[in-house]
C-alpha cells in the first residue's frame, strides 16, 4: 500500500515544532507501509530526501507564524499549486492523506482525487477561518455567520 501525505508544515523530532504527522508516518511505514509527504521549506530549491524510511519532498515556499494575513494566504495558496504541479508523479497511490493547517491542503487533496481517481482522508487540525475571523480580519457575512464561527 502507499499513501502520499500533505502537510504544509511537516517537522521531525530534530527539527522541532508540530511533529504528530511524522509520527503518523512513522507508523504507517513501520507497519510496511509505503509512505511520501509533500510539505513546505523555507529553503530556496526543492528537496527530496528519505527520512526513516519516509520519502519527504520539500517545496521552496517561505512561510513563517509573524506573516500577516496576506503572506501567510498567498503561502497557503502556494503550497496548494505546488503540490498539485508534483502530484502526477503519485498517481499510483492508494490514499492522500490531508493535514491542515491551513485547511486549503484540502483543495489540493479534492483535485488530487479527481484528477487521478486517489481517495483522500482530511484531517482537521485547526479551524483556520476562525482565526482570520476572530482577529477582526475577515469581516465576510459569510464566514461570520458560518458554524465555524459560532
Amino acid at each position: 500500500m502507499k499513501v502520499l501525505i500533505l502537510h504544509q508544515h511537516f517537522n521531525t523530532p530534530e527539527k522541532g515544532g508540530a511533529i504528530r504527522s511524522y509520527y503518523l508516518a512513522k507508523a504507517l511505514v513501520d507497519r510496511g507501509i509505503q509512505v511520501t509527504v509533500i510539505t513546505g521549506s523555507n529553503e530556496s530549491i526543492y528537496t527530496k530526501e528519505i527520512v526513516e524510511g519516509i520519502e519527504v519532498h520539500s517545496l521552496p515556499i517561505a512561510y513563517d507564524n509573524r506573516f500577516g494575513f496576506m503572506a501567510r494566504s498567498r503561502a497557503f495558496i502556494k503550497y496548494v499549486q505546488g503540490v498539485l504541479n508534483i502530484a502526477g508523479q503519485f498517481t499510483d497511490f492508494n490514499y492522500c492523506y490531508a493535514i491542515s493547517v491551513p485547511l486549503t491542503v484540502g483543495l489540493a487533496a479534492m483535485r488530487i482525487k479527481a484528477r487521478y481517481k486517489i481517495s483522500y482522508i482530511f484531517e482537521v487540525g485547526d479551524l483556520w477561518p476562525d482565526a482570520p475571523i476572530q482577529m477582526g480580519f475577515v469581516k465576510s457575512y459569510f464566514f461570520s455567520a458560518s458554524p465555524l464561527s459560532a
